[in-house]
């Protein structure tokens, strides 16, 4: 164990598999492998450094020794683990004894943290890093209300509580596991964990730290209507050149026009439309990487009539007009 190494940033966790551990390192651009020090078994730790203060990173490790730092982080950045298989130990000044395993996550995002990890020989492990850092956070905060929500909220217990190992939201794990599942090459690979990862930072901003203040004004929704109320994503999703009405929608699902409105932003936390538009972006983006369509054929293979006003939502959402993002400019 080497418990008197002490993590204070980012940085420093890579440190010390390098310096400590003497793991060997490869860089191609924003992207980094950590090769395994054969003394202390075998795998690989997989970092990429999005230019955009996000980081993510993929450890696949089966270690014949054990290894242990202690970590002191002030204002640390925002940071989920999720366990695809094996343990992850640690023990935290405030939250207590964790045992991190498969199929569950943790989520840091406090304003102070002090403990020690270790990686236990014997026993393999892979998991996923998603790290937000200050400039992401801070460039994506809409509003004052925004700001002090989140610092009420990394002052919260709740915070404490998120940091323990819990089985994530259904669709929270889905999308890691569609990160996994990712055989795309090169640039096409960046730009794919680079939106998963950011719609995962959504999902847990929405679903674990954001105050639910409407809760007591949810439906309830038995097993019959998330079933027609899932029903009516699908064909949402199925039908984008043509979509249908709301009132379509709620014949074809055999549920009221209010009900599935109020229903569907409850599971999906988003209207309709909004999900509509959703699918429709991630399709046009999947186009315009594919460099067959211009910007006129993209707009209207996913709905849109105007080319021009797909275009303007396609930056708003993006931060980029469709062309430059087909070409990288």
């Amino acid at each position: 164990m080497n418990e008197n190494f002490t993590v204070k940033n980012v940085d420093d966790f890579y440190d010390f598999f390098v310096k400590v551990c003497k793991f060997g390192s490869e860089k191609v651009g924003m992207y980094i492998r950590y090769y395994v020090n054969p003394e202390f078994g075998e795998g690989v730790i997989e970092q990429i450094r999005f230019r955009n203060g996000m980081e993510l990173c993929i450890t696949d490790l089966h270690l014949k020794k054990s290894i242990g730092f202690e970590y002191d982080l002030s204002n640390p950045p925002c940071e989920m683990n999720y366990m695809v298989d094996g343990n992850l130990f640690n023990n935290e000044e405030q939250a207590g004894d964790m045992n991190l395993s498969g199929g569950n996550m943790s989520i840091y995002f406090r304003e102070k943290m002090r403990g020690i990890v270790k990686f236990i020989e014997g026993r393999k492990i892979n998991y996923i890093t998603i790290i937000a850092n200050e400039k992401f956070i801070n460039e994506n905060l809409l509003n004052r209300e925004s700001q002090k929500s989140l610092i009420d909220f990394r002052k919260s217990y709740r915070a404490i509580d998120l940091t323990k190992p819990h089985k994530p939201k259904v669709e929270i794990k889905y999308i890691f596991k569609q990160m996994l599942a990712c055989d795309f090459s090169d640039i096409g690979k960046m730009m794919y964990l680079q939106s998963k990862a950011i719609e995962v930072l959504s999902l847990v901003w929405e679903k674990e730290i954001k105050l639910e203040k409407e809760k007591e004004n949810l439906l309830f929704l038995d097993k019959q209507a998330c079933e027609a109320i899932e029903k009516a994503r699908q064909i949402v999703e199925e039908n984008i050149v043509e979509p249908y009405t709301i009132s379509m929608l709620a014949k074809e699902v055999h549920l009221n026009e209010y009900k599935l409105k109020k229903g569907f932003k409850q599971l999906y936390n988003m209207t309709i439309f909004a999900y509509l538009k959703h699918i429709r972006m991630l399709k046009a983006k999947e186009l315009l990487s594919q460099r067959d369509l211009n910007i006129g054929q993209v707009a209207c293979a996913i709905g849109y009539t105007n080319a021009s006003y797909f275009a303007r939502n396609f930056k708003e959402i993006y931060g980029e007009n469709p062309k430059d993002f087909q070409f990288g400019a």
